[in-house]
């Protein structure tokens, strides 16, 4: 990289993190709580409303739908809008050191009581064995990015979103994939505490804790570690 191209990715950084201190502080789990009871009820709307698509359109159909309903819920429900401003899809960012510059996780939950500069995200994808989309993919292409901070970087937590179409759970079939090691032994995608199953309902819940590659060009050593990541695996079917 050159001297000028690597002035202008610190740039981007600066211009995003000036006045904070990273990472934000965790978010409240009471409304980590209220947004994955929020999505989960979008889900069921948006397959009351367009069954079809839920069940067989790609995961930028189902999502498109999923943010209309969070959307509209901003205006329906004094709960949802006292906590969310507002749910973008696909909204361009940066990642870590500003290398990438059109980064675009599928949902940006904005926070009323938060900066926007950095909102939740909300990475979703299609889990179905019969069409290729396997957990293996759920994490090295979803996991992985929030590991290498291409996503959520500047926040303590983050949300994976998967919509089941087969027989697969949480337990059985995400856990060798997360905590599967690398060549080395290492934990391939830097998973430090396995997974923890939150709760069973209509939906599957669990976190893991991941460890983040990178450190903050923005901030001196020792605040330019970022720490690990919460990852919150909302499972819908």
């Amino acid at each position: 990289m050159s001297i000028t191209a690597a002035k202008a990715s610190l740039d981007q950084v600066s211009a995003l993190v000036r006045g904070v201190q990273l990472p934000l502080e965790a978010i409240d789990q009471d409304h980590l709580e209220i947004v994955v009871a929020g999505l989960a009820d979008a889900f069921e709307d948006a397959r009351a409303a367009a069954p079809v698509i839920v069940a067989t359109g790609n995961e930028a159909a189902v999502t498109a739908l999923i943010e209309s309903h969070l959307n509209r819920r901003i205006d329906e429900d004094p709960i949802w809008r006292s906590l969310v401003a507002r749910v973008g899809r696909g909204t361009e960012s940066i990642n870590y050191d500003g290398t990438k510059i059109e980064k675009r996780p599928d949902l940006s939950i904005s926070f009323t009581a938060r900066s926007r500069r950095f909102p939740l995200i909300v990475e979703a994808k299609i889990i179905d064995l019969k069409s290729s989309k396997t957990a293996k993919l759920y994490c090295e292409n979803g996991v992985h990015r929030f590991q290498i901070g291409d996503y959520a970087w500047g926040c303590r937590e983050a949300v994976m979103l998967a919509y089941v179409r087969d027989g697969s759970n949480i337990a059985a079939t995400l856990t060798p994939q997360i905590t599967r090691a690398n060549g080395s032994g290492l934990a391939e995608f830097g998973t430090t505490t396995g997974l923890t199953v939150l709760q069973f309902t209509t939906k599957e819940l669990a976190s893991s804790e991941h460890d983040r590659s990178f450190l903050y060009p923005s901030q001196r050593p020792p605040r330019d570690k970022p720490g690990p990541i919460s990852l919150w695996h909302v499972w819908l079917r």
